[in-house]
């Protein structure tokens, strides 16, 4: 009887043997008229049927199928990257019921498939309805500016407004990458470096990197000072940025914080080392070894 086959679908299906559950559910119902062995079909015949043979079906007997088998159609082609019958499934969704799940849904669909021109619009609108659609908006935003400044400003504009609010550490990072992504170094620099004086392990790396683009070698030492200045007891920062800025050919300010290093370490240790060999005669002329 049906209550059998579906119980075997579903030990299948279970067992992701999915193959397997989609013919049987293929072969059973064409012998039956049973509107929940069609939804079950329907949620696998999402991953393994061409859109148009799933678009097809939605048009002809969609009205007979339940919700619970439209969004498990929905969430498994997503789940197999088949986003061309998410979002068939999701508009006929939304078509059928304007709620805003469902058009989230589209959205989704939208932004998996990297169709951000047109799903930009659906974020724009439900930006601040959660945390997530928020992040949502400013990623599409980051990936549209890359291509186009048009896109710049508003990104420039929206991620400088959260980064003004209380928010937590992993989620500033993620904005301030994605403005950084989308051409909005200038904007959110000033950002960076109160981070990066403050946590420089984290932060001081890409402070710098932006400053030697923008303003060249000598404000990236005078920025490392300052770094120094207030992490005057951190030896191990001392030595990133020793090899740093040695590294970036600023021999005389590498020599400077080896001697500072050196005065307290012993004489057989990597920072004597590296100074005596900076004041050697056969130094290369970047003074690395």
């Amino acid at each position: 009887n049906d209550n059998e086959v579906m119980a075997v679908a579903d030990v299948l299906r279970n067992t992701q043997q999915t193959d397997e559950a989609y013919a049987y559910l293929s072969k059973a119902r064409t012998a039956r008229n049973n509107p929940a062995l069609d939804g079950a079909w329907f949620s696998l015949a999402a991953v393994h049927d061409d859109t148009e043979v799933v678009s097809a079906y939605l048009a002809e007997k969609g009205a007979s199928l339940s919700a619970n088998a439209l969004n498990d159609g929905y969430y498994l082609s997503m789940e197999h990257g088949k986003t061309d019958t998410a979002t068939a499934i999701a508009e006929y969704l939304y078509n059928k019921d304007k709620t805003n799940a469902n058009r989230n849904l589209i959205a989704q669909a939208y932004l998996k498939a990297g169709r951000y021109e047109e799903v930009l619009p659906m974020l724009r609108e439900n930006r601040d309805a959660t945390v997530q659609s928020s992040d949502d908006y400013l990623f599409v935003l980051a990936k549209l500016a890359k291509k186009n400044q048009t896109y710049g400003k508003e990104l420039g504009d929206y991620g400088v407004n959260i980064l003004n609010q209380s928010i937590d550490k992993k989620r500033r990072m993620n904005i301030i990458y994605a403005l950084v992504e989308g051409g909005q170094q200038g904007r959110v620099m000033p950002y960076v470096k109160d981070l990066a004086l403050s946590n420089p392990k984290e932060w001081a790396y890409l402070y710098a990197g932006y400053l030697r683009k923008s303003s060249g070698q000598g404000e990236v030492n005078d920025f490392w000072m300052e770094v120094l200045a207030r992490h005057s007891g951190d030896t191990e920062l001392k030595k990133q940025i020793a090899y740093n800025v040695l590294e970036q050919g600023q021999k005389e300010t590498a020599i400077k914080l080896f001697k500072e290093l050196a005065a307290n370490e012993a004489p057989d240790s990597a920072a004597v080392k590296q100074l005596m060999y900076l004041w050697s005669p056969i130094a290369s002329e970047d003074g690395v070894q």
